[in-house]
């Protein structure tokens, strides 16, 4: 998934959305909360994705005089989904961690409906994304920056991209742990 206008970005955002609403609606409320021995459980991704997601809509809605002041302009163009995906593996390979951005660990309970509260939570982060996206022209999104806490300094279109590839990458850990049974 690498799109590119501004267009098909929000609309790649809200057909992701959908989809993983879906997939972790269907994980039984029962297993859903549940911490394996190693990492986070499904809600704990859920909770990553949406503070995420919610720290970026601070950067989306900060005037653009100030993001140019405190971030500067980005002088070259931005890199494809398939350079970022490489980057953060390798940084995750040598190390680096949510920080800031992990999930609080609320316990191995919860109910279907603090299930569906959370996963709402996280729908309503991603189309508030999507539609923060009206604010930029295309080459605002390519010269504007944002800090990222282990890829540094990237253009908008990079962040938004980003966080595409980021959502299914903590969903294919969920998916694998599901099919493994743990």
């Amino acid at each position: 998934m690498d799109p590119k206008t501004k267009q098909e970005i929000a609309s790649a955002m809200r057909t992701q959305a959908s989809q993983l609403k879906e997939f972790y609606s269907s994980i039984p409320d029962n297993v859903f909360f549940v911490r394996p021995a190693k990492g986070w459980s499904a809600a704990g991704n859920v909770r990553h994705l949406k503070k995420a997601a919610q720290g970026v809509l601070v950067g989306m809605y900060t005037p653009k005089a100030i993001l140019r002041v405190i971030f500067g302009k980005s002088k070259k163009p931005p890199r494809t989904a398939v350079q970022l995906k490489e980057l953060y593996l390798r940084k995750l390979g040598q190390g680096a961690g949510a920080g800031l951005f992990s999930p609080v660990n609320k316990g191995g309970s919860g109910n279907a409906l603090k299930k569906a509260k959370l996963i709402e939570s996280f729908s309503r982060a991603t189309e508030s994304l999507a539609k923060s996206l009206d604010r930029f022209s295309e080459e605002e999104l390519d010269q504007l920056r944002l800090p990222h806490p282990i890829l540094g300094m990237l253009a908008i279109r990079e962040m938004i991209n980003f966080g595409l590839f980021h959502n299914e990458h903590h969903t294919g850990i969920v998916r694998e742990r599901m099919k493994k049974g743990n």
